[in-house]
């Protein structure tokens, strides 16, 4: 790799120098030239290294930590920051905020929301003076109060939380020159949030947003995912696909990019009666429940539901309906959430049970389908005006359906 001819010509010049340390000099120098990989490999190899230093283990850890992140793994990239956290925390002088900072960033890509403001908050404890500290915690805060709303059915309060925290985030933005890292993650943050309110002027918006992010690395492929909604959003279902592919590209296990190729394969099938794009709309769906971290859960569900839909657009009833039976107990294994999103998959379960021939469907009524009919008629109006996952689908089906934004359940 070049990071070892780098390293060697460090030992070579700088006479006396440990291994360590000229792996170190090599790793950063690789990070400046974005080369994230060899960042991430030269720091490992220093992490390995019986003689390393204390101080060359705990710069190893953050630099590490920080390519991990700009690599779309922020997950590895908080274990890192932790333990770099703590090590900092045992020595004289110590002042983690950077630390601090860098795993909240992390929370936030992963959506563990309490944990990321938990984080600002102890940048805000050693230095209450920290402006840009403050207004991720506000934007965080009205993001979770979107996020709260939009699982209860209560899409205006949502639409005004994420309004809230899109404005903080433009406030980081605006303080830090365009090119900056912490600028890059408050745009990409409020290209989400303008993704999720969904109106056509916010997706025109969160497509800006993520071309800015991608500008600046064009190795990002959540940037490219998110574009690609927004895409598929405003009907660019060909900017949705490219943006998808670039995606696969990268990361052929990325589940949200498999599922939304495949409702725009569905599309193709209700719009231009493209019957091949039945087996590409096929392809996609497993690939992306084969992909998916939760296919017993909320993703794994709804995978499946858009696969029962395959299926019945094609007439094959009884494989959509051996579909519906595979999802009826896990979506009762749900009932306890008793919130927006189990309310949804229940909805589209009954629905497509509903649309199946009676010949297929057993006589008897589901009886976990039946206890729910009330529930659902009381949340009608919020699920009207907030449920937009399969409008687009409904729509393939019947025409007179509008088909707006789609969002995915996180998979």
């Amino acid at each position: 790799m070049e990071y070892r001819q780098t390293t060697e010509h460090t030992r070579s010049s700088i006479p006396g120098i440990t291994n360590a340390t000229a792996l170190l000099i090599s790793a950063y120098s690789c990070f400046l030239d974005s080369r994230l990989g060899d960042t991430i490999d030269t720091c490992t190899e220093i992490l390995s290294d019986q003689h390393r230093s204390p101080e060359a283990e705990h710069s190893a850890f953050l630099l590490r930590g920080w390519a991990h992140y700009l690599s779309g793994a922020p997950e590895i990239a908080s274990f890192d920051f932790t333990i770099w956290i703590n090590t900092e925390l045992k020595r004289d002088g110590s002042n983690p905020s950077l630390g601090y900072s860098f795993r909240a960033a992390c929370y936030t890509e992963l959506n563990r929301i309490e944990q990321a403001i938990a984080d600002y908050q102890s940048v805000l404890t050693l230095d209450p003076g920290n402006a840009t500290a403050q207004r991720l915690v506000d934007a965080l805060e009205n993001e979770r109060k979107g996020r709260n709303s939009s699982k209860m059915g209560d899409a205006k309060a949502a639409e005004l939380g994420y309004l809230q925290a899109i404005e903080s985030y433009s406030a980081v933005y605006d303080q830090y020159p365009a090119d900056s890292r912490l600028a890059t993650h408050a745009i990409d943050r409020r290209g989400q949030l303008r993704l999720e309110i969904g109106s056509e002027a916010s997706l025109t918006d969160a497509i800006e947003d993520f071309s800015t992010v991608i500008a600046q690395n064009n190795a990002d492929a959540q940037a490219y995912l998110h574009r690609g909604m927004a895409y598929f959003g405003l009907g660019l279902y060909t900017d949705a696909v490219l943006d998808c592919h670039r995606v696969l590209e990268n990361d052929n296990e990325n589940a949200l990019a498999h599922q939304l190729n495949g409702t725009i394969a569905l599309l193709d099938v209700a719009l231009s009666e493209d019957r091949g794009a039945v087996s590409r709309a096929r392809a996609a769906f497993k690939a992306a429940f084969d992909y998916s971290l939760d296919p017993q859960g909320t993703g794994g569900i709804d995978i499946m539901l858009m696969q029962a839909v395959t299926e019945y657009i094609t007439e094959n009833y009884e494989k959509a309906l051996t579909f519906l039976r595979k999802v009826e107990p896990l979506v009762a294994t749900l009932q306890n959430l008793q919130n927006y999103e189990w309310v949804a998959l229940q909805q589209k379960l009954t629905l497509l049970r509903e649309l199946l021939p009676p010949e297929v469907v057993p006589v008897e009524v589901d009886e976990r389908v039946a206890s729910n009919q009330e529930h659902e008629r009381g949340q009608e109006t919020e699920k009207k005006e907030c449920d937009t996952l399969w409008k687009p689908i409904l729509a393939a089906i019947f025409p007179e359906t509008p088909a707006p934004m789609l969002t995915f359940v996180p998979v």
